[in-house]
């Protein structure tokens, strides 16, 4: 839907939306006066158009065109760490209502999407996250009103790794105080037989 203003007088005009490029004759302007062309709303997967200015003449016809710009995505998967892109990681986006938009798997390069509705609210869930990593929590995200490119990051972390001590490894203070015990109960079983032959 889109208005004109002029003089402080508003007039609506009701677009039809078909995928094909639409235009609509306005009629009955006066010569030099300045008019504005404001967009209420736009179509569910674009943004809202910025307002366009323009004066007639009695010389000739004139076309404005009015462009919207599609919305646009761009999803990351890094290594909390190394803050690198993480490859294998099995990702969705889904709705308000549940349902899934898109599904990928991660790669080298971050996952485009275009068309998502302003104003709503989207998660990105991760599947299946890469081997040794854990899954990330998900990340709710809300689409802004611009045809900028918006970028969504999901960073995922390592699993910690159990440390295993090796036998007769002496890098574990443990080790030293089971060995100083075992060491000391030895002289004191020798000291006492000695001891009790005499």
């Amino acid at each position: 839907r889109l208005l004109m203003q002029a003089n402080g007088e508003t007039k609506y005009y009701n677009i039809d939306i078909n995928g094909d490029e639409t235009t609509h004759m306005i009629r009955g302007t006066v010569e030099d006066q300045e008019y504005v062309i404001t967009e209420l709303k736009s179509p569910d997967g674009y943004a809202t158009a910025e307002p366009v200015s323009f004066k007639t003449n009695k010389e000739q016809n004139l076309t404005v065109d009015m462009t919207d710009e599609i919305t646009q995505f761009e999803f990351y998967k890094k290594d909390i760490t190394s803050q690198e892109e993480l490859e294998g990681a099995t990702l969705q986006i889904k709705d308000k209502n549940g349902n899934i938009v898109d599904e990928w798997v991660s790669g080298k390069t971050p996952h485009k999407i275009t068309g998502l509705t302003v104003g709503q609210t989207y998660t990105m869930i991760e599947v299946i996250a890469p081997v040794n990593y854990k899954i990330a929590q998900n990340k709710e995200f809300t689409v802004s009103n611009t045809g900028e490119v918006q970028k969504i990051t999901m960073y995922d972390e390592l699993m910690p790794v159990a440390k295993k001590v090796k036998t007769g490894d002496l890098s574990n203070p443990f080790s030293y105080l089971v060995l100083t015990g075992v060491a000391v109960l030895g002289m004191s079983l020798v000291y006492y037989r000695r001891k009790k032959s005499c």
